[in-house]
């Protein structure tokens, strides 16, 4: 009789892979669904970093940094492939954030939020 091969290991579970075949639609909707709310949440931080928001732009730099720990570890190559991608948009988007420039349009947009209404100069 041969062993049976265990392919993942969740909470104490080992799960073969028959059992994981029956999975698969549950394993590949969480995958859309968590690739969804990331794209959401990148869109979510440019949006509030063009407004001047400062905790976005720290924010960024911190899923930046998640995204460079994805690299780390044994993955298979589309992983690899789309931890490389992530990171390598990342890199410059990081370091536009933090560039003289665009501190001081954060420091900008921080003065005129602190400002009345009537004082904030137009277009």
């Amino acid at each position: 009789m041969s062993p049976q091969l265990y392919h993942l290991t969740l909470l104490g579970h080992h799960y073969t892979s028959a059992q994981l075949s029956h999975l698969r639609p549950l394993l590949i909707t969480l995958a859309i669904a968590f690739g969804l709310a990331l794209i959401a949440l990148w869109l979510w931080m440019a949006r509030a970093t063009s407004q001047g928001k400062n905790w976005a732009r720290i924010l960024s730099t911190v899923l930046f940094c998640l995204a460079t720990r994805q690299l780390l570890g044994n993955h298979g190559v589309d992983q690899v492939f789309y931890a490389v991608l992530t990171w390598l948009t990342g890199l410059p988007a990081a370091w536009l954030l933090w560039r003289p420039a665009s501190s001081a349009f954060f420091n900008s947009a921080r003065a005129a939020r602190s400002q009345p209404p009537s004082e904030v100069p137009g277009p």
